[in-house]
């Protein structure tokens, strides 16, 4: 992350001195001042550890009494900024709230108002959406009353970055425009580019192709006449990207190389290694496969000595297929196992996370009933206490009646009303003490139901996991069968050349790799329904696509795989669903029909709808069978014929992602024996 531009910066702190406090505090005043203008000075080089211990050292200056609280909270927010940028996102949390509490006491609004939105940006990096959203929205009402411009302008874009992070770009639009617009009126040039960065992002993102590029060349402009470094690359990378996905290749390359040139010049690692990835991967798509893969060495090289998981997994990833585009095997199997890997301990490390926060829920509960109890024991203990009291008080009652007896009757009337009155207020504090004691039991069981609850939640998460490493496994095993075979092929030498081999492999790989992406994704979202992302779609050409991946495993059975494609079909689906379910179904028809088999596989319209027909040469589907057919995990009767592996999700997640495209799925006998499965999707117009 390039955090220049990323943190509202507060301003007024500096010029805030003690009042009447005598030599001394002006003296502590003064050192505090020095070190609030140092830790600013570090900012500007990106010396974190140095920022960190210049603020702790200000606010020791101060003590804890202090007559200019602005300059403390100042200090206070920067110490959350340094921890920020030094990852302790706990500790940021604590000073940013300090910090917020200080300008809060003193009424200095402004401040209040810049702290909530660093507080939100910091909300954001914790995954806390919604504390993040109510804290934009009290800084925007705040900046709104004081009537600052600069202020609006950083909340109004912090809002379209909140927006554009879970993926409502249009919502965000608006923000980053009114951001814009805001900052055009201040007349702060630099201030004004960094909007711009971040709408031509969100224009992006819409699809809006044209408007971000002139909107960021409109950024890049005033970079240069700043000769600004860090913003230069920043702008030029976007570009760079933009060109790259319009197949404007040497475009592209002229804009990384730029790029790279101003981030080595700052000493920006991280910029450094995305350029050396795209670089890498932009004289992949050219053909250049031996500058790729000198640039994609040294992108490892980059992201090693970073020691980021994210650009590590990335930079292997794309030096993996240029190993295998230049027919490196061995050297792209090595890099995908190393892909795998880091996937494997994000993922670890993301669970982790998940359960340590169900852990810290349910220890919380436990220590809530521990608490709970105490206070039942010492309700207890005064009832007893009371009882006992009673006992003693009746008992002396009893005594001094005893002694009176004989004595004239008013004494011994006086005496009687007297106990009485003492056993009515026992009797009072004893039903008090009762109720009391109600009312502990019936938040003791509260107690107990909400733990319960979080024991629930819990088990729905672990059946979730599995659920999710079952379609996982599921659709990792259709590719790897596919390697398996052709592979197979290679090595009997039924493959002459065996080039059209290694392109199966590097199908199936891809295929094996964007899966992985999908799942994890979902993974993270912790999502119960199938999200498709449909776009106009041909289904012939897709269709056609997901059918090749499988016919190295239908060979391996000396199966004839065809596939008839009739009229031209435009659909909404989601390209990458569409294959999964192409591939679950004819990877089905190959597991259950018999060696020397056929399997048709046709794509055709049929009454305004896209229809899809996979036919095998199976036993069929039995009356029984049909009623489990798509349920998870479900085991028919009918076994596949060479005894491969199944795990009763391929046809469950299928009907899923046809039931999410309002489409219908249906199984049919064959007339010459196995099953016919039909897909019917809404086709365009």
């Amino acid at each position: 992350m390039r955090w220049a531009g990323l943190i509202f910066v507060l301003m007024s702190g500096a010029a805030v001195v003690a009042q009447d406090s005598g030599p001394a505090a002006d003296s502590a005043v003064a050192a505090a001042q020095a070190q609030l203008e140092k830790v600013r000075a570090l900012y500007e080089v990106d010396d974190l550890a140095g920022m960190a211990a210049a603020a702790e050292q200000g606010i020791a200056q101060l003590g804890e009494a202090t007559d200019a609280p602005a300059l403390l909270g100042s200090l206070w927010y920067w110490s959350a900024v340094s921890q920020e940028m030094l990852g302790d996102l706990d500790e940021a949390l604590v000073r940013y709230r300090g910090a917020l509490e200080i300008h809060q006491a003193a009424d200095n609004q402004r401040e209040v108002a810049a702290t909530l939105n660093s507080l939100a940006n910091l909300h954001g990096l914790r995954g806390e959406q919604t504390q993040r959203l109510e804290a934009l929205l009290q800084a925007r009402d705040l900046f709104a009353g004081l009537g600052e411009a600069r202020g609006q302008a950083a909340v109004a874009n912090s809002l379209g970055n909140y927006y554009g992070e879970v993926g409502q770009f249009e919502e965000a639009l608006p923000h980053f425009q009114r951001s814009v617009a805001l900052r055009r009126e201040i007349e702060s040039p630099g201030y004004l580019a960094a909007g711009l960065l971040g709408l031509g992002i969100n224009y992006r993102e819409l699809g809006r192709l044209a408007d971000a590029e002139t909107t960021w060349q409109e950024a890049l402009a005033i970079y240069r006449e700043l000769e600004n470094p860090g913003g230069l690359a920043d702008i030029l990378t976007n570009l760079g990207n933009l060109a790259r996905t319009g197949g404007d290749y040497p475009k592209a390359l002229a804009a990384y190389q730029e790029a790279l040139g101003f981030d080595e010049s700052t000493g920006y690692r991280y910029g450094q290694t995305i350029l050396k990835h795209n670089l890498a991967l932009t004289y992949q798509l050219m053909g250049d496969l031996a500058t790729a893969a000198v640039w994609a060495d040294r992108a490892v090289t980059a992201a090693e000595e970073l020691a980021n998981p994210e650009r590590r997994q990335n930079a292997y990833q794309v030096r993996g297929a240029v190993r295998e585009a230049r027919g490196d095997l061995a050297g792209a199997l090595a890099d995908l196992r190393q892909v795998m890997t880091l996937r494997q301990e994000r993922f670890e490390a993301a669970r982790e996370e998940s359960l340590l926060a169900l852990q810290t829920r349910f220890e919380t509960a436990e220590k809530q009933r521990e608490i709970e109890q105490l206070q039942r024991t010492a309700v207890e203990r005064e009832l007893a206490l009371a009882r006992e009291e009673s006992a003693r008080l009746a008992a002396e009652q009893a005594q001094t009646i005893q002694e009176a007896r004989g004595r004239t009757t008013l004494v011994f009337a006086l005496a009687a009303i007297l106990t009485a009155a003492v056993l009515a207020g026992m009797f009072r504090l004893s039903r008090r003490s009762e109720r009391r004691l109600a009312r502990q039991q019936q938040e003791v069981e509260q107690a107990l139901a909400g733990l319960r609850a979080a024991h629930a939640e819990l088990k729905r998460l672990y059946d979730r996991k599995s659920e999710w490493l079952g379609f996982a496994a599921h659709d990792l095993r259709s590719p790897l069968f596919a390697i398996d075979a052709v592979c197979g092929e290679i090595a009997a030498g039924q493959l002459d050349p065996p080039a059209a081999g290694v392109e199966e492999i590097r199908q199936a790989a891809q295929k094996m790799r964007e899966e992985l992406d999908a799942w994890l994704e979902a993974e993270r979202a912790e999502q119960t329904e199938i999200v498709l992302h449909p776009v106009a779609s041909d289904l012939s050409a897709l269709t056609r696509e997901a059918v090749a991946l499988n016919r190295a495993a239908a060979r391996a059975k000396r199966l004839e795989l065809t596939y008839h494609q009739g009229e031209a079909i435009k659909a909404a689906v989601d390209p990458w669903r569409w294959r999964e379910v192409v591939d679950n179904l004819v990877s089905n028809a190959i597991k259950f029909s018999p060696p020397g088999g056929a399997i048709k596989v046709e794509t055709r319209l049929v009454d305004g709808r896209g229809e899809l027909r996979v036919a095998d040469a199976g036993p069929g589907i039995s009356p029984e069978d049909r009623e489990r057919l798509f349920g998870a995990f479900a085991q028919l009767s009918a076994r596949p014929t060479n005894g491969e592996g199944s795990t009763g999700l391929g046809l469950h997640l299928v009907k899923r992602i046809v039931d999410a495209h309002d489409g219908s799925i249906t199984v049919a006998d064959a007339p010459t024996g196995g099953a016919i499965f039909i897909v019917s999707v809404p086709a365009l117009s």
